[in-house]
């Protein structure tokens, strides 16, 4: 099978698990604390690259708040579009390019702290942008608490399940595509 054709249909697989989870873990608030959206866009990138990282990250949440409705379009999927881009672009783009490291469990590790990082800055600026275009939405810092305090389970989940099953997949350091 061609790659780019595989990697099409393994972005599709990683798409539906993210449109699957969300209702999976029952709510909303299950789904703050546990972030079941980028799980399967932090793999995508990681086990894709940072392309189709970015493209599973931008359509997730817009398929989520429109299959399922718990997911508000305006603001929040539209902004979780851009922050799960965000994880998607980071965790395969920092994975492929950015070697600091000499062994690869150490630069996959570096790869997700760095796109979780950089994901969760995304989404904070963006609030903190519609806040001061007038958006009346809670205050800039019950965001700050959700992204950084509230998702701590889901962060250390992550952190535990992610790397992990990129290893199993990826046995040989290729990828799967």
């Amino acid at each position: 099978m061609n790659k780019e054709i595989k990697n099409i249909v393994l972005s599709g697989l990683f798409l539906a698990i993210g449109i699957i989870l969300p209702p999976l873990l029952g709510g909303s608030v299950l789904g703050q604390v546990i972030s079941p959206i980028h799980f399967p866009v932090l793999l995508c990138g990681l086990l894709l690259g940072w392309k189709y990282g970015l493209i599973v990250g931008i359509i997730t949440p817009i398929f989520v708040s429109v299959m399922w409705g718990n997911l508000p379009m305006v603001p929040l999927a539209l902004i979780m579009s851009v922050e799960c881009a965000a994880y998607g672009f980071f965790s395969g783009f920092i994975f492929e390019k950015v070697k600091l490291f000499r062994n690869m469990i150490s630069n996959l590790y570096f790869s997700l702290l760095m796109s979780m990082i950089i994901g969760r800055i995304v989404y904070l600026l963006l609030f903190g942008i519609m806040l001061l275009a007038g958006f009346n939405g809670q205050p800039f810092g019950a965001y700050v608490t959700a992204v950084f305090v509230t998702s701590i389970p889901g962060i250390i989940l992550q952190i535990l399940t992610i790397p992990p099953i990129v290893l199993v997949i990826d046995n040989n350091g290729k990828g799967i595509a």
